[in-house]
């Protein structure tokens, strides 16, 4: 069961397709059970962890993409930011930054070849930043929705309040007040360098002379000057919103909730987050569920118990009656059929309410029918 707000395996959740702007998934409890704990006896089996490749997905291309791609998808990003195309958000200076250190990574042999054995980790120097950078949160957020047993049964509209990382509004996602940029120093406004490659041998001239992006703006031709006090710089921020849900009726407690495209902008590039809401049904204090069916004890008199009738009972719908057969037992489950919980995504199955019954016997004080009653009953049963 879900206990405090901790989301730590939610990441891991198996992605939920559905057709729905807001998809519900049985599969998706799976992150609020255990985790297996490996035998540590077992060594027949070795164990491969999967290739890091959240620099490929950056840029949107394979792994296996030659190095005039690399340019050409961050030529792409870094065209997003000087010329802005209508209707699509424009990468702010940060994640043009961002992005020249993962094409610097891709775009040389040698730091490829160990950021693809060895991942993020094998990165030093001033490209060790992507750590940071691409370890943080890709856009998904999580949050945890509370619910009584009484509106999970019915389900409907809820609200989700959640921080996001949006576009900061003072800078309009720049990173800098107006006027606040001047030319790179270093390139003098206009993007590139001549960059020398020396003979790793020790050689005093130059193997290669070529010309590449300006390591200092990442090829922006553009320097902050004025930094933004809001976003310091990245042209992101983070953000309250209150997000509607539609919860289905019927909904268990640890189900997962994914609304797509309702999280927050990635620090580098991407696109807009999903909203994942973690379900959490509190503890009733009478009803208790398995699955759609709800279970709870009730107090039968002696005499109803012994003629039946009909006694009204609690259920989550409100107050309903039930009908006792006649010779009720104690401890006797009664079921009454429909009172349950609907099956989250199929509202014509219902569950069912059962009732446990405990007969209670009156204390002495009897009427004089009842105690008619009761000496007939006696002498049926020793005919």
């Amino acid at each position: 069961m879900l206990s405090s707000p901790n989301f730590r395996d939610l990441l891991s959740l198996p992605d939920i397709n559905h057709n729905s702007r807001l998809a519900i998934g049985r599969e998706s409890r799976g992150f609020l059970t255990r985790p297996t704990i490996a035998n540590p006896r077992r060594r027949c089996c070795k164990t491969f962890s999967s290739p890091d490749v959240r620099l490929y997905e950056l840029f949107g291309i394979p792994p296996d993409a030659t190095r005039v791609e690399v340019s050409s998808a961050y030529r792409r990003l870094l065209a997003r930011f000087k010329k802005p195309i209508p209707n699509v958000r424009r990468p702010s200076r940060n994640e043009v930054l961002s992005g020249f250190l993962a094409f610097e990574v891709l775009s040389n042999r040698a730091l490829r070849g160990l950021y693809d054995s060895r991942g993020l980790e094998g990165l030093t120097g001033r490209h060790a930043a992507l750590r940071d950078l691409l370890g943080e949160s890709n856009g998904d957020v999580k949050t945890l929705l509370r619910l009584d047993l009484e509106e999970a049964a019915s389900g409907g509209q809820r609200s989700v309040r959640v921080e996001v990382t949006g576009v900061c509004s003072p800078c309009s996602g720049e990173g800098t007040v107006e006027g606040g940029t001047s030319d790179c120093v270093n390139c003098r406004g206009t993007g590139f360098v001549f960059i020398s490659e020396y003979n790793p041998n020790g050689a005093k001239q130059p193997e290669e002379v070529r010309r590449g992006y300006c390591p200092n703006c990442g090829g922006t031709g553009i320097q902050l000057r004025h930094v933004c006090r809001h976003c310091r710089g990245k042209g992101l921020t983070k953000i309250k919103k209150l997000v509607m849900l539609k919860l289905p009726p019927g909904i268990e407690n640890g189900a997962v909730l994914k609304a797509q495209g309702l999280g927050g902008l990635p620090r580098v590039g991407g696109s807009v987050g999903d909203l994942y809401v973690g379900v959490l049904v509190r503890k009733h204090r009478v009803f208790s569920r398995e699955g759609p069916d709800v279970f709870s004890d009730i107090d039968v008199p002696l005499f109803v118990a012994m003629l039946g009738g009909e006694i009204v009972v609690d259920t989550v719908w409100g107050a309903e009656k039930l009908e006792l057969p006649e010779g009720t037992q104690h401890g006797d489950t009664i079921a009454k059929l429909g009172s349950g919980l609907r099956v989250a995504g199929a509202d014509e199955q219902q569950g069912a309410h059962y009732f446990k019954t405990n007969v209670v016997v009156p204390n002495g004080d009897l009427w004089e029918g009842q105690e008619d009653l009761l000496r007939l009953r006696e002498v049926a049963a020793k005919v």
